[in-house]
């Protein structure tokens, strides 16, 4: 038998449900949740009555329990039965609180409002609104909408919705997507469509400006994904993926002339590419890494993946192809490290390449040492990236996210990137009302060049600073983040100091699912 054990979101934990809640807050919030429906718990379990269960597969199907963004925590719980093979099962889950809002002032009279719930009337469905003022654009009110679901009719199929009239993009997307969640799942795939008039920013010959303006295209897209799997062991977890896709974008309005080399980048196209992947992947158990006390899967194993096909261009054809690889591991008495490698580009038919790109990155994230009632984290992350040929209207850049945290400035932007990031994270023991608080520190260090000459070139921009992060792990909220940064090189002109009091992005670990093949957005 299958039995649940669904927990308040706010007083019991999956490895404690003893507990009660400390507050008459605790409570109150307690009482206005409506918990996740059982129906929609066991259509994401993916253990049924009578099979015959192993530890791995007790591990993904917790694992993937635990993904679902309504969900804090997941545990199973097996109840032997007296003199038998057979065990019962009691699924412990704990919902997250679903009400999420958040407010982020951009100036006196600019802001932006997030309003979402993640688990509508118990059914795990979610809608996201968010509302932005900007007072020095012409459009004033900005809005964009989503509404999504999470596994549709026990497929682990996601299905989502989204529209926005923003300054920066308007229009529709619509998605359906099943990746390969487990080992067991041997079919992948989606469909997507979309028409969207999105803003582009273009400088001027003199760099002293930056244009903008705006293209409408409509763009659809379809993949199909079959694994393999690689040994005869029924247990092993090495898949061998075969994916075909075929997607078109289409511009049906366009800021400037397009010619066969004037305005690629505004080139309607259509292509069909085909991928070949090995992919292994397995699931080590943590905690304080990016979250602040719930449990944490973090994937290790490998991906090698080659791909290849054919666009056919407005004005012209060109072929694409692209290699990858990726790889990491969780050492014991050391920590976890990744290592990934990529290539990619389009060749015209004399073999020049364009719109291409190299990918490195390494990320180590320490084991965590306990100090007292503090833990400690030490976090490294290198990025490289190069373009090779890019378009016109393609730029990345170091700015804040992109490299140096704090910063922001539009001319540091170019075709040639290598960061550093080094970050000291200090779990405090401080627990006020379920809100635990890290301080940290960090320093980012962000090279940027234009051209295709050798990174050091390029100009280097350091930050400097330190914040703290507030998180409830029992809330939707993203933690709250108060950081202070310092730019000891920056030219004149541009501010040397930051203080930010924003939400914390959140952060995601490298993973080794195969899904569809194609370019990659260059940013």
């Amino acid at each position: 038998e299958i039995a649940l054990n669904k927990l308040t979101v706010f007083g019991p934990e999956v490895d404690d449900t003893t507990k009660q809640a400390k507050s008459w807050t605790q409570q109150a919030f307690n009482s206005l949740h409506w918990k996740t429906s059982g129906n929609v718990i066991r259509n994401n379990f993916l253990l049924k009555q009578g099979q015959r269960i192993t530890a791995a597969e007790m591990a993904d199907a917790e694992r993937v329990l635990r993904e679902l963004p309504f969900l804090r925590d997941a545990r199973i719980e097996l109840v032997p039965r007296l003199d038998s093979d057979t065990v019962d099962i009691v699924i412990v889950t704990q919902d997250v609180f679903p009400y999420n809002f958040e407010i982020e002032p951009r100036d006196i009279d600019a802001g932006v409002l997030d309003l979402n719930h993640r688990n509508l009337f118990g059914l795990g469905y979610e809608l996201d609104y968010r509302m932005q003022i900007s007072n020095n654009r012409e459009q004033v009110f900005n809005w964009f909408t989503k509404f999504r679901i999470p596994n549709i009719r026990r497929t682990f199929t996601v299905g989502e919705f989204t529209y926005g009239n923003t300054f920066r993009e308007r229009g529709w997307r619509a998605l359906v997507q099943r990746d390969f969640l487990t080992p067991d799942i041997m079919l992948g795939g989606g469909a997507e469509a979309s028409r969207v008039e999105k803003m582009y920013e273009r400088f001027v010959p003199e760099d002293t400006l930056i244009n903008e303006f705006y293209a409408l295209s409509v763009n659809h897209d379809l993949w199909l994904a079959k694994a393999f799997r690689v040994g005869s062991d029924l247990s092993s977890r090495t898949r061998l993926v075969l994916a075909m896709r075929y997607d078109k974008s289409k511009f049906l309005e366009r800021p400037f002339e397009v010619e066969p080399n004037e305005n690629r980048f505004f080139h309607s196209y259509e292509r069909v590419i085909a991928s070949i992947g090995l992919s292994q992947r397995r699931f080590y158990r943590d905690r304080l890494v990016f979250a602040y006390g719930r449990t944490e899967d973090i994937p290790v194993g490998y991906l090698f993946e080659i791909s290849g096909g054919l666009e056919n261009r407005e004005f012209y054809n060109r072929r694409y192809f692209a290699a990858k690889g990726s790889m990491a591991k969780f050492y014991r008495n050391v920590g976890y490290f990744f290592g990934g490698l990529g290539y990619e580009s389009f060749y015209l038919g004399d073999n020049t390449r364009e719109q291409g790109r190299v990918d490195a990155d390494f990320r180590f994230i320490s084991n965590l040492l306990q100090i007292e009632n503090w833990r400690f984290r030490q976090f490294i992350t290198v990025s490289y990236t190069q373009g090779i040929n890019r378009f016109q209207d393609e730029f990345i850049t170091i700015n804040n996210r992109d490299g140096v945290r704090g910063l922001n400035n539009p001319f540091f932007r170019g075709e040639h990137r290598l960061n550093l990031n080094l970050e000291t994270v200090a779990f405090t023991p401080l627990d006020i009302i379920g809100f635990r608080v890290a301080v940290y520190g960090f320093t980012d260090i962000g090279y940027i060049n234009r051209g295709d000459a050798n990174i050091w070139a390029g100009t280097g921009y350091t930050g400097l600073g330190a914040g703290l992060r507030i998180r409830n792990d029992n809330l939707t909220f993203r933690a709250f983040e108060i950081r202070f940064a310092y730019f000891p090189n920056v030219p004149m002109g541009v501010k040397s100091t930051s203080t930010d009091f924003a939400g914390s992005p959140n952060v995601r670990f490298n993973d080794f699912n195969i899904t569809r093949p194609g370019p990659r957005i260059f940013r």
